[in-house]
């Protein structure tokens, strides 16, 4: 009898290992999974026009037009600027954030109603940005030296195949100035474009839920797609906030003197012509 149920033994063996495995035939790492995410999807620059649209829990809507810039110099320091143009009592507040290879993300606020720049630090990054749902560090770039990816089961999501990461801060110091515990998140398998990511506590209850769509191809980097829309879902507040790019611009590296604090204070009308002329090219 011992010798008839080796073989079954041995099948359930291998079925849980496949199940454990998620079907994978790949020894690709989470790690692996996000370096190839970035080296694919990663840009040196962007400039584009969005609509910040915020949904509250009675179905009031709040909508602001906003000025995104990115870059990334030949140091591989990254910097990003989000400046409102829409509804005028916020026009020209701005935020203005900055990664240099190790060190820690430097965020400055600008309210040019009080004259004010604001850094935004540590701890502070767990705060909401301007009455959305996207918290001040949803707006940073991922950045992989922060965190320790570990891939789960592969899964289905809307019909694309995806593999699952966790996320998790690489120490307590990280840790402590997020206001998550870990991240879940979907990339496909097709072309490693992010399709939604969820938001933990430490308590390991779901916050926030975001979600990519619509993604176009970019110009000016072969394979390279983003998406124009993402949508950020709070579960605990039942609010949803929605970023939606109505017009953009890529690889254009002529841009790095936009990002400084003392662009922020003094903002020019040349600047909003020399925005409006690179995203004519786009027409």
């Amino acid at each position: 009898m011992k010798a008839l149920k080796t073989p079954v033994y041995a099948a359930l063996l291998i079925a849980c290992c496949l199940v454990l495995t998620g079907f994978r035939k790949d020894s690709l790492t989470g790690r692996k999974i996000i370096d190839e995410y970035l080296s694919r999807h990663g840009l040196t620059s962007k400039i584009e026009k969005i609509k910040m649209v915020t949904l509250d829990s009675r179905g009031n809507v709040d909508t602001k037009e906003v000025l995104r810039l990115f870059l990334e110099d030949e140091t591989h320091a990254q910097y990003s600027l989000l400046r409102f143009l829409n509804p005028e009592n916020i026009r020209g507040v701005a935020l203005l954030s900055k990664q240099r290879e190790e060190e820690e993300y430097e965020q400055v606020l600008y309210m040019p109603a009080l004259e004010q720049l604001r850094k935004i630090s540590g701890s502070g990054q767990k705060g909401y940005f301007m009455g959305s749902d996207f918290a001040y560090e949803d707006l940073l770039p991922e950045n992989p030296e922060r965190y320790e990816y570990k891939r789960g089961l592969n899964d289905y999501l809307e019909g694309a195949e995806c593999y699952t990461i966790t996320a998790k801060p690489v120490d307590d110091s990280i840790g402590s100035n997020t206001g998550y515990a870990k991240r879940d998140i979907w990339i496909s398998q097709e072309d490693y474009t992010i399709l939604k990511i969820d938001f933990f506590t430490t308590e390991n209850q779901l916050l926030k839920t975001l979600r990519f769509t619509q993604f176009k191809m970019v110009v000016g980097k072969e394979g390279a797609t983003l998406a124009s829309r993402a949508e950020m879902t709070h579960h605990l507040k039942d609010t949803t906030s929605m970023i939606a790019v109505t017009r953009g611009i890529y690889q254009k590296a002529d841009i790095k003197h936009f990002f400084n604090e003392e662009s922020l204070r003094n903002w020019k009308t040349e600047y909003d012509e020399q925005i409006r002329d690179i995203l004519d090219q786009s027409n």
